[in-house]
C-alpha cells in the first residue's frame, strides 16, 4: 500500500517589501497544512518560529523564504522580494481638471499623479489654492507604485470659488523635483496673470 500525505501550502503576509534602512518587516504565517517552519533569508536560516519579525540593515535585496513541513515530512516554499533602497521621492502632476459633482454642482479637483520615486509611495499631500485667498491641503492615501500614474479626486469640495482659477501643489517629503508639482486652471476664457 502506498500513502499518498498533502503537502501542506506555505504562505505569509509582509508588513513592507521596501523601504530604507534600517527596515523593520513583520512576516505573518498563513501557511496551512503545516506544524513545523523554517525561515530563510538570501537562502540563511533565520528563525523556525510560525512568525517572524525581521530588521534588514543593509542597502541590497533579500529573498525571504518560508518553508512549510507537514506533520508527515512534506514540505512546501513561499518566498518574497524584500528590497532595502536609499529612497529618491519624485512625484510629477501629470494632469489636472476640475470635475462638477452633478449631485451638488460643485467643482472637485482630479489629479493625475507619477511616481517617478525609486519606492512605493503611499502618502503625500495636496495643496490647493482658490485663488481668493482660500488655501486649504488635503492628505492623500495612495499606493503609487514606482513608474505608475495614477489618478486621484480630492474628497474637498470646491463651495463658492468666484477667482478665476484654481491652483493645486502635490508636497511630498524629501521630493528631488519640485517644478514638475504644480498646475492651475483657469475657470474664465478670459486670460489669468500672475506675477
Amino acid at each position: 500500500n502506498i500513502t499518498i500525505n498533502p503537502r501542506p501550502t506555505a504562505s505569509f503576509n509582509v508588513s513592507a517589501i521596501e523601504g530604507a534602512a534600517p527596515l523593520e518587516v513583520a512576516f505573518t504565517n498563513t501557511s496551512t497544512g503545516a506544524n513545523q517552519f523554517q525561515w530563510l533569508a538570501n537562502n540563511q536560516q533565520v528563525s523556525t518560529t510560525a512568525n517572524l519579525n525581521q530588521t534588514f540593515s543593509e542597502v541590497g535585496g533579500y529573498v525571504v523564504d518560508l518553508v512549510a513541513v507537514s506533520p508527515e515530512g512534506c514540505t512546501n516554499t513561499f518566498s518574497q522580494q524584500i528590497n532595502v533602497i536609499i529612497p529618491r521621492t519624485e512625484l510629477a502632476l501629470a494632469q489636472f481638471q476640475l470635475l462638477t459633482d452633478e449631485a451638488t454642482g460643485a467643482l472637485r479637483s482630479q489629479l493625475q499623479v507619477t511616481n517617478n520615486s525609486n519606492y512605493t509611495v503611499r502618502e503625500f499631500a495636496v495643496n490647493v489654492d482658490l485663488g481668493n485667498g482660500t488655501r486649504f491641503r488635503e492628505t492623500v492615501n495612495a499606493n503609487l507604485a514606482p513608474g505608475t500614474t495614477s489618478s486621484i479626486l480630492l474628497s474637498q469640495s470646491l463651495l463658492g470659488v468666484s477667482s478665476g482659477y484654481v491652483c493645486v501643489e502635490l508636497v511630498a517629503e524629501n521630493d528631488e523635483l519640485t517644478f514638475n508639482n504644480a498646475q492651475c486652471t483657469s475657470l474664465q476664457e478670459e486670460p489669468v496673470l500672475f506675477t
